[in-house]
């Protein structure tokens, strides 16, 4: 897990230092509370959009009074087909809000898998065992950190890039993990010298060197070694933890994205959500679906 330093200040100045100096840094809380902005300046939209749909599905609808008939039976067939053209533009907005209520969802697990690891960080908290995960509503995010943790122990940082100036949730994890790089930085060369210590202790007593210290095949002097090797170790092997939790919670991210695009590119916004091809028909309501889907 050698962290190289010069890297490290090549990635700071090429991504990190935009935030880190300005007003306003750009943190998971901030990122994805704009995540929530944008959703309901969204959701505003979308009601204003659906306003006059609504309201001429209304007219039409006062047009059938036979209760046990079909309305589309009881209009004219131009009515008819109005009616539904309009039910399908209406459908296609609500489609767009769950998808858009979808992401902001994932927005909130990522802002609590966040916390979650930095109180695993603080607290120094292991993985627990599958028994024993929490399993209340709100602590599920704290589960998904501790699972990912169990399944992906050696996940490394990728070092990418900042993808575009704006504090998106990726950019803001991606800083977050590269603070958390720099401090395990800072402590590598304590570990390196740990970890050539507990290998010659192991070499001495014949110990395979992917198997645990068994105290009592010590000598009193190597005990006390070991024992501080795990002292001081342990901030070290937290800071770790912190990285492959930052890494994988970017990675979960990047996932929830990639869902998040393939179903706003599976339902076209100018058809109402449900067509596959443009058609004229829906001219009428076509530039204010534009004005609510497209940002």
């Amino acid at each position: 897990m050698r962290v190289c330093s010069s890297f490290m200040i090549s990635y700071a100045a090429t991504c990190g230092l935009g935030f880190a100096a300005g007003p306003a840094p750009c943190t998971v809380g901030t990122a994805t509370d704009q995540v929530e902005v944008t959703v309901t300046e969204y959701e505003a939209r979308a009601a204003d959009a659906m306003k006059p749909m609504i309201a001429e599905l209304e007219q039409l609808t006062k047009k059938a009074t036979i209760p046990d008939k079909a309305i589309a039976d009881q209009l004219t067939p131009r009515e008819a087909g109005r009616f539904a053209e309009i039910s399908q533009q209406i459908k296609g907005i609500r489609i767009a809000q769950f998808v858009e209520s979808e992401h902001q969802r994932d927005a909130l697990v990522v802002r609590q898998m966040f916390d979650a690891a930095q109180e695993f960080y603080v607290d120094s908290l292991e993985p627990s065992p599958p028994s024993a995960l929490p399993t209340d509503a709100d602590k599920v995010p704290s589960a998904i950190v501790l699972v990912m943790r169990a399944v992906f122990p050696d996940v490394k940082p990728q070092y990418s890039a900042l993808n575009s100036n704006d504090c998106t949730v990726e950019n803001a994890l991606k800083l977050a993990e590269f603070e958390a790089v720099k401090q395990f930085n800072v402590s590598d060369p304590l570990l390196t010298r740990d970890l050539q210590l507990l290998e010659q202790i192991k070499a001495k007593y014949g110990i395979q060197t992917d198997q645990p210290v068994d105290a009592t095949r010590l000598a009193s002097e190597d005990v006390r070694v070991v024992q501080r090797i795990a002292t001081e170790m342990r901030p070290v092997l937290r800071q770790g933890a912190l990285t492959t939790d930052l890494q994988n919670i970017l990675d979960w991210w990047r996932v929830a994205e990639l869902v998040y695009t393939s179903r706003k590119e599976a339902y076209p916004v100018d058809s109402g959500g449900l067509h596959n091809g443009p058609d004229e028909r829906f001219g009428r309501y076509r530039r204010p679906m534009r004005a609510v889907v497209l940002r």
